[in-house]
């Protein structure tokens, strides 16, 4: 497996909030040809530089790791956005988008 950004989804959701879910596959140290996979969420708004929020898991499994980016952004936006849409928006939204 490559090292690298394996996953990848950006989302512009209503009222000018986004979110980004990424999966990295890094290098495990002393485990040749080893990787582990990095959930990155990142949850912001068009108009802010920085983001509100950046969380990352790590996980030995690719898809586990793309459940778990899907999984902390419903979580966490609630705590974020101050737009019912946007936290309507991103229910669901794992499957309404292609996963690979």
């Amino acid at each position: 497996m490559d090292e690298g950004k394996v996953f990848d989804q950006f989302l512009h959701l209503p009222d000018g909030y986004q979110a980004q879910v990424m999966v990295m596959a890094e290098p495990v140290s002393g485990l040749e040809g080893k990787v582990a996979y990095r959930s990155r969420v990142w949850l912001g708004h068009e108009d802010e530089m920085d983001p509100y929020l950046y969380r990352t898991e790590v996980h030995w499994d690719l898809q586990e790791a793309i459940r778990t980016c899907w999984a902390m952004l419903r979580q966490l936006a609630p705590h974020c956005f101050r737009s019912r849409a946007a936290i309507e928006a991103v229910k669901g939204v794992d499957r309404k988008l292609p996963t690979g």
